[in-house]
């Protein structure tokens, strides 16, 4: 899980709640959806077309990401 990296320890630390419930706090406010299907490789990183994809079949507006392959797009 990606909320158990270290670089995100001393942020979720401050809240007094454990991962499992900020994870929990997040999906009470998703929406799952099944990811676009995407021609070619759209980012100069193949592994983030899965970010993009879940991005297109949701129809989101942003994506919110530190990624720089993502951050050039």
């Amino acid at each position: 899980m990606c909320f158990s990296r270290r670089k995100f320890a001393r942020r979720f630390a401050v809240t007094g709640l454990t991962t499992v419930a900020i994870l929990d706090r997040y999906l009470a406010f998703a929406t799952l959806v099944e990811p676009a299907t995407l021609v070619a490789p759209v980012s100069r990183d193949a592994k983030d077309d899965h970010v993009l994809a879940c991005a297109l079949a949701a129809r989101a507006s942003f994506i919110v990401s530190g990624d720089s392959d993502l951050l050039t797009l």
